[in-house]
């Protein structure tokens, strides 16, 4: 196994069944040999220990008894009902990204907040953008109402419907329970989102060619929107250099998470299909 993973440069996962003998007491290494694995040649072993069984939401161990070139380390978990191993390490995994996000994200909201693009042009928006075409992050769309919209019923007849009252087609949909009144002159959060390609994602935005895509807001067609109200974009970029391709799913669920948090605090109007 050892060599397989080696050679793949893939993790190997074994999971084995301890003794009886280590039943009541915090397993150790000790309790592995009588399993069949050969622990001498595994870079990482881990137990989960439920110090007392029978107390519903007891603390469980998660014993990491070995972890090459490292010393053993002890983490108490709180054991959920019918909470199993792999809930628990992909807690662990959620709580690391948490932690890196939390230490950049008054970063992220000072870029969003304060550094907005007005969008002028709807053709010459991207002349001088500094942006590169592997910038991974993620972005808002703001929308400064020269009119008062007090009713969401308003807001879909400017938004859903170009000048001769025909209903535009797939676009994303303004969403009912988060309208707010749209007070005149004052920036509301239009819309939050994440790209591996910054630059072109909020191109189409903006001036989209693709006519049938549902996940574009495809500024230009919405005329009637346009004469009543000023938008602004901003954006955070996560990094502008195309990530290795195994660190590539990982690196997207970071952006998931971050656009995630950024829909919760920023409340936009328009949600995502």
């Amino acid at each position: 196994m050892k060599n397989l993973a080696v050679e793949l440069q893939i993790s190997v996962v074994l999971l084995c069944q301890l003794s009886s003998e280590s039943e009541g007491e915090a397993p150790t290494m000790a309790n592995i040999g009588d399993t069949g694995i050969n622990e001498q040649v595994s870079d990482l072993v881990l137990f989960l220990h439920l110090s007392d069984n029978k107390k519903p939401g007891s603390a469980t161990d998660l014993i990491i008894a070995k972890q090459r070139d490292k010393e053993q380390i002890m983490l108490n978990k709180k054991m959920e009902k019918n909470m199993n191993a792999m809930e628990i390490v992909a807690e662990d995994i959620l709580n690391v990204y948490d932690d890196f996000i939390n230490s950049i994200w008054d970063n992220i909201l000072y870029h969003i907040k304060n550094e907005k693009i007005v969008i002028n042009n709807l053709n010459d928006e991207f002349k001088n953008i500094k942006l590169s075409q592997n910038s991974w992050g993620v972005y808002v769309f703001h929308i400064k109402p020269k009119i008062e919209i007090t009713e969401y019923e308003d807001l879909l007849q400017i938004w859903q419907k170009d000048h001769n009252d025909s209903l535009i087609k797939y676009i994303p949909q303004a969403y009912k329970g988060m309208f707010k009144p749209l007070k005149k002159d004052k920036l509301h959060c239009f819309y939050v989102g994440k790209s591996q390609d910054l630059l072109q994602r909020i191109r189409e935005h903006i001036n989209l060619d693709i006519s049938n895509s549902t996940y574009a807001l495809k500024l230009s067609e919405h005329k009637k929107l346009l004469e009543v109200a000023v938008f602004e974009y901003s954006y955070f970029i996560l990094t502008d250099k195309n990530p290795k391709e195994e660190l590539k799913d990982s690196m997207n669920f970071l952006l998931e998470i971050i656009e995630k948090k950024l829909r919760k605090e920023l409340k936009p109007i328009i949600g995502k299909q």
